[in-house]
């Protein structure tokens, strides 16, 4: 009798047992299924950079290129992330959205010198450069990063247009500086300010100074703070002048003077 108990209650531990990994094989089957409806849609992909140009010259939206590699692991992880975030998803929709497979376009790789992966480049319809990312992105950085290329656009491509005319080149400046492109900033900032009209220079040296500490040229950008922090015609020149000057002094890594210029500021 005592044996005919412990034999059903050993059959009845071994079908809790079937059912829990019955059940655990059904978790594991659907997993897949649910993490794709959480994860959204991939973004519709072009993966020719020329399509991608044609497309964007027709559209009027700047391109954003995706350029991976087969073996690289942080590009595949944001294939499953970040390009699959709702809010990114929706930001890509102000884009032309191309795809590189770097391994299969060394020329586009040489082009845009592209040595590091994954890189995000965000190109005009002629495919010049107003901005990239590298390394991986995450759908934060990747959010502000489309947003202050695709905001500014249409008026980027107005004040390309204009050539060599002053406004034109501090509006398209103020563009590529703001999407996060100091280098390029720092040219057309630099040529605008050549031509200007007095009234408009200082607001032009204070862009270009900003322009020169986004690309690690501290030492020039606090030299231009400074002399606006001095001589600036109003007090919102002299505070702009002062606030910069202290960030220029912070990346020289000369706390002290960084310092002076905040107490400078508080005395305005």
């Amino acid at each position: 009798m005592k044996s005919m108990m412990l034999s059903r209650a050993w059959r009845g531990r071994m079908a809790q047992l079937a059912a829990l990994v019955l059940l655990a094989a059904l978790v594991l089957l659907a997993a897949p299924a649910l993490l794709a409806a959480e994860a959204g849609p991939e973004p519709a992909w072009i993966e020719d950079a020329g399509a991608g140009l044609s497309q964007a010259s027709k559209s009027g939206k700047p391109i954003l290129v995706d350029i991976w590699a087969v073996w690289c692991a942080p590009c595949k992880e944001m294939d499953k992330t970040t390009y699959r975030d709702a809010k990114v998803l929706e930001g890509m929709s102000a884009f032309v959205p191309v795809k590189v497979d770097a391994d299969r376009a060394k020329t586009f790789i040489e082009r845009y010198q592209i040595e590091a992966y994954p890189t995000v480049l965000f190109l005009d319809e002629k495919g010049k450069e107003i901005s990239r990312l590298l390394g991986f992105i995450g759908v934060e950085e990747m959010i502000v990063r489309m947003g202050a290329v695709s905001g500014g656009y249409a008026a980027y491509r107005e004040a390309l247009a204009k050539g060599d005319d002053p406004a034109g080149l501090a509006s398209a400046g103020r563009y590529l500086l703001a999407a996060g492109n100091g280098n390029d900033a720092q040219r057309l900032l630099a040529k605008a300010l050549k031509k200007a009209p007095a009234a408009e220079r200082e607001a032009l040296e204070l862009d270009l100074a900003r322009a020169e500490l986004a690309v690690g040229d501290s030492k020039k950008a606090a030299e231009r703070f400074a002399a606006l922090a001095e001589r600036g015609s109003s007090r919102e020149v002299k505070a702009a002048a002062l606030e910069g000057l202290a960030s220029a002094e912070e990346q020289r890594g000369r706390a002290g003077a960084a310092l002076m210029a905040r107490e400078r500021l508080k005395k305005l």
